[in-house]
């Protein structure tokens, strides 16, 4: 086939419109005139949207319609070029961060290719719903993932959400828990991962540990279908080492029935503040309840959310809460990470701290 050169592909940017060259291979060497789906994505679309972001979507939707008649480029580079430019790119020397292969794995036989694979997605939409009613459709994470939401039902809703904001969360963790562990692999500790959703703690937590990461896995998650995906995901033969999974619907319900002992606990509260519905004062009270029915061992908190300020507008008292039990404030901060994405790098900032409390000590008294 022939090539000749298109009219200047457009791409937005947060104050309108700019021009850059791109080369295509044409349907047929014959052709003359602009092909139909060059010229979808350089007419305007609707003409009356002020806002460039929506135009974007909507001149992408159009364009990926002609998708599989261009040939010199690929997918990847055509929606860079559409809409890339509303990523912020990440700067600065920090490297982005890398997940294990079998980690991409997992997520693409569970959760992308599950989603890319079901007969509603087409077009460029996911489950039926374009990128932007995905994301309202999971609010952010803060959905009810049990009741169904127009055609998508609660399983629908938890794959759907973990296709669209795991793989941030499980970078932030990783990170975290690089710096948390750096040099030292706690012998099979306990994890508690309250707000869990999909196993995300659990997988970070495999990922940070190496070759044969061994842990007992609590995941306490108040959706059904949260906990019916992570335990997809926890049960897996992609996952290295020996985990062992429970499940449970609050910290209050969780079912330990091994006896106390020294083992190293980590609890994970990762975004879980950001729920409108969270009970603090009472998620504390079970959680120390907990604590002392796994054991007298050191336990680690790691605690990660947005840097807005409403989703941490519990935190000073939760903060205050833990201090009254004996947890240490070891890190306070906000911080950022870089992540790779189809359209380059960009940062992820969070607000995260780091509690810990010592392994509690028991006088040999006889008797």
């Amino acid at each position: 086939m022939a090539t000749e050169p298109a009219p200047a592909m457009p791409t937005f940017t947060g104050s309108g419109i700019r021009n850059l060259p791109l080369t295509v291979i044409t349907p047929s060497r014959a052709s003359r005139t602009t092909p139909p789906y060059i010229d979808a994505v350089r007419r305007p679309a609707g003409g009356h949207d002020r806002n460039p972001f929506l135009r974007c979507q909507r001149i992408q939707r159009q364009f990926t319609r002609h998708l599989p008649r261009v040939r010199s480029v690929d997918r990847k580079t055509i929606l860079t070029y559409v809409y890339g430019t509303f990523q912020r790119r990440g700067g600065g020397t920090l490297d982005a961060v890398e997940l294990p292969d079998w980690l991409g794995s997992l997520r693409r036989a569970e959760i992308t290719d599950r989603v890319r694979d079901d007969p509603r997605s087409w077009g460029g939409t996911l489950l039926g719903m374009d990128r932007y009613g995905a994301f309202e459709a999971v609010g952010a994470g803060q959905a009810d993932f049990d009741a169904p939401s127009g055609d998508l039902s609660p399983d629908d809703l938890a794959l759907l959400y973990a296709y669209l904001n795991q793989k941030g969360h499980l970078e932030e963790l990783v990170v975290a828990f690089g710096q948390l562990l750096a040099g030292w692999k706690p012998p099979n500790p306990i994890v508690v991962d309250i707000g869990c959703g999909p196993f995300t703690g659990g997988l970070a937590l495999a990922a940070t540990l190496g070759q044969d990461p061994r842990f007992d896995y609590i995941g306490v998650d108040r959706a059904n279908s949260m906990r019916r995906l992570g335990r997809r995901l926890a049960c897996s033969d992609l996952v290295p080492g020996r985990v062992t999974s429970h499940w449970a619907p609050d910290v209050g319900s969780v079912k330990w029935q091994r006896p106390p002992g020294f083992r190293e606990v980590i609890v994970i509260l990762s975004y879980l503040f950001a729920s409108p519905t969270l009970d603090a004062e009472a998620m504390l009270t079970d959680l120390k309840r907990l604590l002392r029915r796994i054991g007298h061992g050191a336990v680690t908190l790691l605690y990660t959310n947005s840097i807005l300020g409403e989703p941490n507008r519990r935190y000073p008292e939760f903060r205050k809460g833990l201090v009254e039990a004996e947890f240490r404030v070891h890190a306070e901060a906000q911080g950022k990470i870089v992540v790779e994405r189809w359209n380059g790098r960009r940062e992820r900032k969070l607000c995260y701290a780091l509690f810990r409390r010592p392994q509690r000590q028991r006088l040999p008294l006889g008797g």
